[in-house]
């Protein structure tokens, strides 16, 4: 079900801009046209034409996006697999400071911390609008000597965007990891000194 209706906002999506642009190319090239007139089956010929092409390539983006998510090991069949909103709740002994000097750790991202909402944003070091995604970390403890619940959560920033081949799963998992193995190394070093 969720996959049809992806296949079918990324159809509406791709046809709206070829037939931006196909009206775009009609309009700049019109004015030298002197014996052309446009009539109503022009328009539908351009009109039909559109959508074949953006079905057809909307189509084909989502057929690749479905192999790359299959080939990260996720369930095609549920809706939270397909969003493009990836978040994941760990549970790890960690206070929000040792996890600030985590994140600050990651070489190849750049953290902007918020102590008060007790949030963390990781951005790339290269920021390009409207491109790539925002992954941000949320941390709760309701206890003092209770673990830790940290949110990582990853999406796009084009909020146009319908299919990001994996890249916010990855981004999720990816950090989760580097979480985890920081947290737990550094409690399997305290231990044993």
């Amino acid at each position: 079900m969720y996959k049809g209706i992806l296949y079918l906002k990324a159809m509406i999506l791709y046809a709206s801009i070829f037939l931006i642009v196909d009206c775009l190319a009609f309009y700049f090239e019109f004015p030298f046209m002197v014996k052309t007139q446009i009539g109503f089956k022009e328009v539908i010929k351009i009109s039909i034409k559109t959508i074949l092409v953006g079905g057809i390539f909307s189509a084909f983006l989502v057929s690749i996006h479905l192999k790359y998510l299959s080939n990260l090991g996720l369930n095609l069949k549920k809706k939270s697999s397909l969003t493009l909103k990836q978040q994941k709740t760990i549970t790890l002994p960690v206070t929000f400071n040792e996890l600030q000097e985590i994140a600050f750790g990651f070489k190849d991202l750049k953290a902007v911390v918020n102590t008060k909402e007790e949030t963390i944003s990781l951005k790339s070091p290269i920021e390009i609008p409207f491109y790539g995604e925002k992954v941000s970390i949320n941390y709760s403890r309701k206890k003092i000597n209770s673990p830790a619940e940290i949110t990582i959560k990853s999406r796009p920033k084009n909020k146009l965007a319908i299919i990001d081949f994996g890249r916010n799963y990855s981004n999720v998992q990816e950090i989760e990891k580097r979480i985890s193995y920081s947290v737990l190394s550094s409690r399997n070093m305290a231990s044993t000194l």
